[in-house]
């Protein structure tokens, strides 16, 4: 991908599949219509948002995003409404079905939330989620938005 431009759709390597496909990944799903619109438009708000971010040298580069539906897939894929995934030194952002056709303040979070697994390196870790908090506090200051972290995960693992 191209610095400084937002990332196709499923523009993913075919071996990047192949091997995922072995991890659980079913394929891949084209939004369509209003679903593909919105998710598209999103896609590109956050990314202009956050390009000094996305664009940084301090972390592995963001290669690519792409859909799946839950549905039809096994292990984390089948259990998460977004997966951040580093591969070949390069990240893949995953988007699944049900989140891309939510409500927006939902489907924005979701793409926040990996976009910032990519950003971080990381797990659900304390700066994980004050990275998160930061990101989402940037996001609803432009945006006039309410975005919160809901710690649900990081909770979850720590309890």
């Amino acid at each position: 991908m191209a610095k400084g431009r937002v990332p196709e759709i499923n523009d993913v390597p075919a071996q990047f599949l192949y091997e995922k496909k072995q991890d659980g990944l079913s394929g891949l799903y084209r939004p369509s219509g209003n679903a593909f619109t919105r998710f598209r438009r999103v896609l590109s708000t956050v990314w202009d948002d956050f390009r000094e971010e996305i664009e940084s040298p301090l972390h592995s580069p963001i290669m690519g995003v792409f859909c799946y539906r839950a549905a039809e897939c096994k292990g984390l894929f089948a259990e998460s409404d977004g997966i951040t995934i580093l591969w070949n030194d390069r990240n893949y952002i995953g988007m699944e079905e049900s989140a891309i056709s939510a409500e927006e303040e939902y489907l924005t979070f979701v793409l926040i939330h990996e976009l910032c697994h990519a950003i971080c390196g990381v797990a659900h870790t304390p700066h994980y989620e004050a990275k998160l908090d930061d990101l989402l506090l940037q996001f609803n200051h432009l945006h006039g938005t309410d975005l919160k972290n809901d710690y649900v995960t990081f909770n979850d693992e720590h309890d």
